[in-house]
């Protein structure tokens, strides 16, 4: 009923134990989590335990690669470089949300919350996840995620190009603080850092107009608005914005990093 499934096990002596085995048909792409919850008639001295949840298909990092490619052959490997530790800060997705897909059918949700909350209402000021991501980079920043694709870059090809927006309930209370949630794109080098409010990212290459890394305070044409994120449940986003760098042919890594 309303999507909760209730087993009565019965009366179970001190001791003993019961499993039940649910089966689920997925009809939707993306991460679903499941939640177990117990509860019975008599007294618990330990009520913490009672509740446990599960994901399915949580994304790998080639996953996430693969999702953001725009033809197959071009991903070799992929993996991160920092995850949070808990909950589901990614996501692969088909459904169209934001923008996205751009390029063939898939894209990548990367987020330093929860990734499978992206396309529900907008009903609270901050809705989210803690996922326990300590410092990475300096002494500011957490719940990182830096996620490195390796890349072949085929014959002829000189450039390397992103399709992207950022996303945020800290906006708009939270521009022109001392916070500094961002998304920095790399290539080939990755050594941004945080130092309080300050980030310092020498190879980004995903800046707005006054060449600052992409966040709440970002200007010019990537500028924040809560138009930008009608239908998704963040208070604020950026236009739909590209960044590109110079390639050249064969073996490179692109890192894309998110925190806050």
């Amino acid at each position: 009923v309303g999507g909760t499934v209730f087993c009565d096990l019965g009366a179970l002596a001190n001791g003993e134990s019961a499993t039940i085995t649910i089966t689920v048909t997925k009809t939707d792409p993306g991460v679903i989590s499941s939640i177990a919850t117990v509860s019975g008639d008599v007294g618990d001295m330990n009520p913490a335990n009672d509740s446990e949840t599960e994901y399915t298909n949580k994304p790998t990092a080639l996953d996430l690669a693969n999702a953001m490619a725009q033809a197959t052959g071009i991903v070799t490997a992929a993996s991160f470089e920092a995850s949070p530790p808990t909950g589901t800060p990614h996501d692969v997705q088909t459904r169209s949300l934001s923008g996205f897909p751009t390029d063939a059918s898939t894209y990548a949700i990367l987020t330093s919350g929860d990734a499978t909350l992206a396309d529900t209402p907008n009903s609270s000021g901050s809705s989210g996840a803690d996922v326990g991501g300590p410092n990475v980079r300096g002494d500011t920043d957490l719940d990182v995620t830096i996620l490195k694709v390796d890349l072949d870059v085929p014959f002829g090809s000189n450039c390397l190009s992103i399709d992207f927006r950022f996303l945020s309930d800290e906006f708009p209370e939270f521009v022109g603080s001392g916070f500094n949630d961002a998304f920095i794109a790399e290539l080939d080098t990755s050594d941004w850092t945080t130092s309080g409010s300050a980030i310092t990212a020498p190879h980004n290459f995903a800046f707005d107009a006054a060449h600052n890394e992409i966040s709440i305070n970002a200007a010019g044409a990537a500028s924040m608005s809560e138009s930008e994120a009608a239908g998704t449940t963040y208070d604020g986003a950026t236009p739909l914005l590209s960044a590109s760098t110079p390639i050249t042919t064969g073996a490179h890594s692109l890192y894309l990093s998110i925190f806050d």
